[in-house]
């Protein structure tokens, strides 16, 4: 079924992040509407993490990602992916309580359906694929990895973002 193990590995922890998100939404302990999911990692590619000082506490009900490069193609995704392309970024994505449920459900259901058909995908693959089949449940907002954090509310870069 899999020539690498390790992919079968990387392939579970990614279910495994919707699955936390889940279990963290549910267990709920300070009563909250809405989430924010943070990879620590990003530090190390992010610049002006203070920044998130300016959004956190307004976490829209929609829920907000970054996207580098819109997947847009009428490709069949499995052909599509065969390439890595960085659409959307997995490091930071928020929302509502009842949006990243449907997220996460989504998420877990398309991992599902990859595993079925023996293909393996990176969690921001299969995270393109759920927004562009969702559209309406995003309010995507644009950059590259490391404007994750400062263009949040707004572009806050020196980047031209007029040909997006």
């Amino acid at each position: 079924m899999f020539n690498n193990s390790a992919c079968f590995l990387k392939a579970y922890e990614k279910r495994e992040k919707a699955r936390k998100i889940r279990e963290s939404i549910e267990l709920n302990i300070f009563n909250s509407s809405h989430f924010a999911y943070i990879d620590f990692g990003i530090n190390h590619v992010a610049k002006n993490l203070n920044e998130i000082h300016n959004w956190f506490i307004y976490i829209p009900d929609k829920i907000k990602q970054l996207c580098i490069n819109p997947y847009i193609e009428n490709v069949d995704p499995k052909e599509y992916f065969t390439r890595i392309y960085h659409n959307n970024a997995g490091g930071l994505f928020t929302g509502s309580k009842d949006n990243l449920l449907k997220y996460s459900e989504l998420f877990k259901n398309k991992w599902l359906e990859i595993m079925e058909n023996k293909w393996f995908q990176f969690d921001e693959a299969i995270m393109s694929i759920v927004i562009k089949e969702n559209y309406d449940l995003f309010d995507l907002f644009y950059g590259d990895y490391d404007c994750i954090i400062c263009n949040y509310l707004k572009p806050n870069t020196p980047y031209n973002l007029d040909l997006i």
